[in-house]
């Protein structure tokens, strides 16, 4: 009976993982893993799988767990390197990835890499070299993040198993975060046609990378209704079947998005709310791009809060954000913001009300709102006056 329930199960639990039911398809592969735990050529596909989802859902520890099990039971108790043990540590690779313990993923992928072909499973280059890019752009090696990204497209065959982080859409992502929003707005463009054949748990990270592009590209504000709603539908279908990794990066979007539209309630709700959820799965990365266009919407959470110590240790990988505010007029009643310092330079330079909203991606009212806000605590009647007070004060 063990033996006939461990296949069904797995099919059952990826058909649940690819509808996005994250509960029953961990019940249903947990269940197989069980079923035919003597059984390597089942148990290492299938606990592979299982810890995918595992992360998927926040459970870090619990996918850490899954995937060392599995090696030591599998690998280094019987000294064999049976198919689908290197994809194993690629999985395990990818939980020390989110928690940002980047040395220790690079350790686990040198070994998934020594282990080689007979180890490996048949999607093993592909996954490989998805994280040794993922890896490489977090090491600030964006060359050749990209250079790894083609090769991994290149070895891509679709599978049963979703591929629930789509390279396309994180080549994008990293393109508009260095910068390059031209190649990024193109790949939305030529979005159109497929995206039909995405299973729903690969559509909906592919929708959430769309969103942060749509929300960048130039002449956008007229978009931010329907983008704002695309996001908040996410946010709210994730929180409720427990997606947990897909939670934290809709929300900090959203949060962007919110910012965008001048709604800083919203946008410091939504930001803490990511934060708070990042914070008790142990997710990191997820975090770490998603709120550096948020210092100044950080900077105004409660110190006290579990959501601003987070905050801080996220940031503290990039040094000082909005915890440190000595740069900001430590002098002043009430410091100038992060961003209010930004806007203020920008209006030193000589910038425009709409060239400064155009720069930074934020509406015209915002941008008015930091101005006016950096006046008042300047005690400045004017741009001059502000200018003056700042400079004096060593903000600018």
């Amino acid at each position: 009976d063990r033996l006939r329930r461990g296949s069904p199960s797995a099919l059952l639990g990826i058909a649940a993982w690819a509808v996005g039911d994250l509960e029953a398809a961990e019940a249903a592969l947990a269940d197989g893993v069980a079923a035919r735990s003597d059984d390597s050529r089942y148990a290492l596909p299938a606990s592979y799988v299982l810890g995918l989802i595992q992360v998927g859902r926040g459970e870090l520890d619990q996918a850490q767990r899954t995937y060392q099990r599995a090696i030591a039971v599998h690998g280094e108790a019987t000294g064999q390197q049976l198919p689908g043990l290197a994809d194993l540590h690629v999985g395990l690779a990818d939980v020390l990835y989110e928690r940002n313990e980047l040395d220790a993923a690079e350790v686990a992928l040198a070994t998934s890499k020594e282990l080689g072909n007979p180890a490996a499973g048949p999607h093993w280059s592909y996954r490989w070299l998805t994280l040794a890019a993922r890896l490489a752009a977090a090491r600030g090696d964006t060359d050749g993040a990209f250079a790894l990204f083609d090769r991994a497209e290149e070895q891509y065959v679709r599978g049963p198993v979703p591929s629930v982080r789509p390279i396309g859409a994180l080549r994008a992502r990293l393109q508009l975060r260095h910068g390059n929003i031209q190649d990024a707005v193109a790949w939305v463009d030529r979005q159109t046609a497929g995206l039909d054949l995405l299973q729903p748990i690969e559509r909906e990270f592919v929708d959430i990378v769309m969103a942060e592009i749509a929300v960048r590209r130039p002449g956008s504000r007229s978009g931010v209704p329907a983008i704002t709603e695309k996001l908040e539908a996410i946010v709210s279908a994730a929180s409720a079947s427990s997606r947990i990794a897909n939670l934290i990066e809709a929300g900090t979007v959203l949060a962007q998005v919110y910012d965008a539209a001048g709604d800083s309630a919203r946008a410091r709700q939504a930001v803490e709310d990511a934060l708070t959820t990042g914070g008790q799965a142990g997710f990191i990365m997820p975090l770490v791009d998603g709120v550096q266009p948020l210092r100044s919407i950080i900077a105004t959470l409660d110190p006290a809060s579990p959501a601003a110590a987070y905050a801080a240790t996220v940031l503290a990988e990039f040094g000082p954000g909005p915890f440190a505010p000595a740069a900001s007029g430590a002098g002043l009643p009430e410091p100038l913001t992060p961003r209010e310092i930004e806007v203020l330079g920008l209006v030193a330079g000589g910038m425009r009300n709409h060239e400064i909203a155009e720069r930074l991606v934020i509406s015209l009212a915002t941008v008015k709102r930091h101005i006016a806000n950096a006046y008042g605590k300047l005690g400045a009647r004017n741009r001059v006056e502000a200018i003056d007070a700042a400079r004096s004060l060593d903000i600018l």
